[in-house]
């Protein structure tokens, strides 16, 4: 479902979307954590995260296919540096049921939780490239 060419191709639509949206991305690299201005760190953050409000639903996996409802096989997050602070805005490029799905999670403080996103041009090329 998910490989190494397919990371490339979200790596480099990502480096042309952020500046779009004003924003740089920083990816997890599957190595080294992830950590965010709200003070989490990914993937071992995953299991916290809510996904529209339920728990144990999401996961590191970065083939595509794995245990979980959504799993996940990138993570961008951008720090903003606007008050109020901290801020963040954190994608989750994951498949859920077999078909590709970005999550976003800007929870500041509390539990994290994420939902789908309502970027569509996100969406369709997360979508294009996982069926390629």
């Amino acid at each position: 479902m998910w490989n190494n060419q397919k990371n490339e191709q979200l790596a480099s639509f990502m480096q042309k979307w952020g500046p779009t949206m004003h924003q740089s991305y920083e990816q997890y690299d599957g190595q080294n954590e992830l950590k965010v201005s709200t003070g989490i760190t990914y993937p071992d953050g995953l299991s916290k995260e809510l996904v529209e409000g339920q728990s144990g639903l999401i996961g590191w996996a970065p083939s595509g296919k794995g245990d979980y409802e959504y799993n996940v096989v990138a993570i961008y997050n951008h720090d903003g540096t606007e008050p109020p602070l901290p801020n963040r805005i954190t994608y989750f490029f994951a498949f859920h049921n077999g078909k590709p799905v970005v999550l976003v999670d800007q929870s500041n403080n509390g539990d994290p939780d994420c939902h789908p996103t309502t970027n569509t041009d996100l969406e369709s090329n997360f979508e294009r490239i996982a069926n390629q």
